[in-house]
């Protein structure tokens, strides 16, 4: 864009312009439209490539990180499956009594409580000894 500048620079220091005839047929005037459009196209292929060069780097990354991912869907699928059969499999100890709920949860505070007594007691042996 320096060069198209220059040119602007150059067009306007001329002191004889006064109609649209001579800007359009000024030598000075058709280089800094030249170098203006030689400017956009040059800008206009430099983004083209840039943006092409980016668009291979992310597919690129897509391409790699697919395989994973439908890989990790898969297996989130899998562990999905094998809950429901475990879930079904307590529901039937659970529905048929063989496993009975009041039991584990008396087996829970039994052992809530036996927990209870025995900080209880190292903190009584902590007390006790006093270093």
């Amino acid at each position: 864009m320096r060069r198209s500048c220059n040119s602007l620079t150059s067009l306007t220091s001329i002191g004889s312009i006064n109609s649209r005839t001579k800007i359009f047929n000024n030598r000075d005037f058709q280089k800094y439209i030249a170098n203006m459009e030689e400017d956009i196209i040059k800008g206009a292929n430099d983004y083209y490539h840039l943006a092409n060069k980016y668009d291979k780097k992310i597919n690129n990354i897509v391409n790699r990180y697919e395989t994973r991912t439908n890989q990790l869907f898969m297996d989130l699928r899998h562990r999905e499956y094998e809950h429901k059969i475990l879930r079904y499999k307590v529901d039937d100890l659970f529905n048929y009594k063989i496993i009975d709920y009041k039991d584990v949860e008396d087996i829970y505070h039994y052992s809530l409580y036996a927990l209870y007594i025995y900080t209880l007691f190292v903190i009584m042996l902590v007390i006790n000894n006093k270093y």
